[in-house]
């Protein structure tokens, strides 16, 4: 299924995904690593670009190697640098179409034996964009 995220929605998606070491069933995890590699695509991209915009700004020495100082670039200006920062921050909000393999929840559900690991609530938050039984979470619950 295709998705429509932002950029920086990918990546944190993609963290969240990278942090699950879990025996799950095969076609959850199965659908855990592909998404991870859909999701990679997309944020190496985003990547390159942001570095590309350093690249193109930063100060570089006289072997053109980028100047750091304190760990953080270097620029020929406060504007340069405000520039820079937006326009990567600018690239976190593009919209992205992402092909999205879903799971149904009684896949998830099989967790609940003694076969595979449980679902943490964490890894439920990672696993969300992913889950097609989603009607519950539609509803409003009262406690």
């Amino acid at each position: 299924m295709k998705q429509t995220i932002k950029i920086k929605d990918a990546q944190n998606m993609m963290t969240g995904l990278q942090a699950i070491n879990k025996h799950f069933p095969v076609k959850m995890n199965y659908a855990i690593v592909r998404n991870l590699k859909n999701l990679a695509v997309e944020c190496k991209t985003a990547e390159e670009q942001r570095n590309k915009i350093i690249q193109d700004n930063v100060l570089k020495d006289e072997k053109g190697n980028a100047v750091t100082k304190d760990g953080s670039y270097e620029f020929k200006d406060s504007e340069t640098q405000a520039r820079v920062i937006k326009e990567i921050n600018d690239i976190g909000e593009v919209d992205i179409e992402i092909e999205v393999m879903m799971l149904p929840m009684s896949i998830l559900e099989q967790c609940d034996s003694d076969s595979f690991d449980s679902v943490s609530s964490r890894d439920m938050e990672a696993l969300e964009f992913m889950i097609e039984d989603t009607h519950w979470q539609h509803h409003y619950f009262y406690l």
